[in-house]
């Protein structure tokens, strides 16, 4: 028997793309060998091939899985059956972000400003000494 049929979103009637819609018993659990299908763009599903007295199971991510017998005349060939699925609310355990901060130490800043005679050296931002070129030039000339 072929079994076909449209797979929707409850709440807004929008079908629903690439929903499971496979043969199972009456738990939703899978029967060997599996027959199942997936919906296209449209909503629409077509399974060939089943028994008339098994379940069917319907199931799509952020949807709650359902599982419906298979409501079909054993003499049929083929039967419809459409499908509203209901949104999954999903709760995610409470869980705390802690952020920390490593303190590094600040490297020594380095500045050496040439202008005409002078060298002023800046470290850390304090200026630590200012070594005028031309007089100790000067002075080593003289000895």
């Amino acid at each position: 028997m072929k079994l076909k049929g449209k797979i929707f979103d409850v709440a807004t009637k929008e079908p629903l793309f690439g929903a499971n819609v496979f043969v199972s018993d009456k738990d939703g659990k899978l029967l060997t060998p599996t027959k199942g299908t997936s919906s296209d763009p449209d909503g629409k599903y077509l399974l060939d091939g089943i028994n008339t007295s098994g379940h069917i199971t319907v199931s799509s991510v952020g949807y709650e899985t359902m599982t419906y017998p298979i409501l079909a005349n054993t003499n049929a060939i083929s039967a419809g059956m459409n499908f509203g699925l209901k949104q999954k609310s999903n709760e995610l355990a409470e869980f705390e972000v802690i952020a920390t901060k490593e303190e590094k130490e600040e490297p020594n800043l380095y500045v050496a400003k040439k202008a005409r005679n002078y060298t002023p050296y800046i470290i850390g931002g304090a200026i630590l000494a200012v070594i005028i070129i031309g007089f100790i030039t000067y002075k080593s000339l003289k000895k």
